[in-house]
């Protein structure tokens, strides 16, 4: 009789132990199980980032200085106006056309912190935007075909320029003849041009 009690006490002890300690256990072990795996997860997406990123430096770097310069001229990282109207004018003097009344509006990130009129909706659609706009405006006179050659180079340089609105009407009479009065059109340009924000 003393073995079967002493028997009952390993069994009761047994399932006690299991019970009280093996059992929780056996929940922290899965539950580590489960942190080890995702942590694992997390270290195989570490090394495919890392892989990626070494793939777009290596292409990065594979670009030639010259192409760089291009695409920073295609879409620069600041305003740049005055290099902007320079360009659009020497375009302009290809064909004898000349820029005149050339006005723009500071980018709104540039403007004084001092000014407290509210944002319009376009506005703060645009300061929340990864690039900025810059707009353009500007006249300029000489021939139909000189003008049509002009916008056609405007479209074909790097920078990337939109015409937003082309106002025409007939130019003074500043030459000489009824022919040179009736091929001169004075041109209104608007256009707009982009930048990327630096953040």
């Amino acid at each position: 009789m003393f073995k079967s009690i002493i028997n009952l006490i390993f069994i009761a002890a047994a399932i006690g132990l299991f019970f009280f300690f093996i059992r929780p256990s056996l929940k922290d072990i899965k539950s580590l199980k489960e942190q080890q795996a995702s942590y694992q997860q997390a270290l195989v997406n570490s090394k495919e980032l890392e892989r990626i990123v070494s793939g777009l430096r290596d292409r990065y770097q594979a670009i030639s200085p010259e192409n760089i310069d291009k695409l920073k001229l295609l879409l620069p990282d600041y305003v740049n106006n005055v290099q902007l109207i320079i360009e659009i004018e020497k375009v302009a003097l290809t064909y004898g056309m000349i820029l005149k009344n050339v006005k723009f509006d500071l980018p709104k990130e540039e403007m004084p912190s001092g000014s407290r009129a509210p944002l319009t909706r376009e506005q703060a659609a645009r300061l929340k935007k990864e690039y900025g706009i810059f707009d353009l405006t500007f006249t300029t006179e000489g021939s139909y075909s000189n003008f049509v050659n002009f916008v056609r180079d405007l479209e074909k340089s790097l920078r990337i320029i939109d015409i937003e609105s082309i106002n025409f009407s007939s130019a003074e009479n500043t030459g000489t003849g009824a022919q040179a009065a009736r091929d001169i059109y004075k041109y209104e340009l608007k256009v707009k041009t982009y930048w990327l924000k630096n953040k």
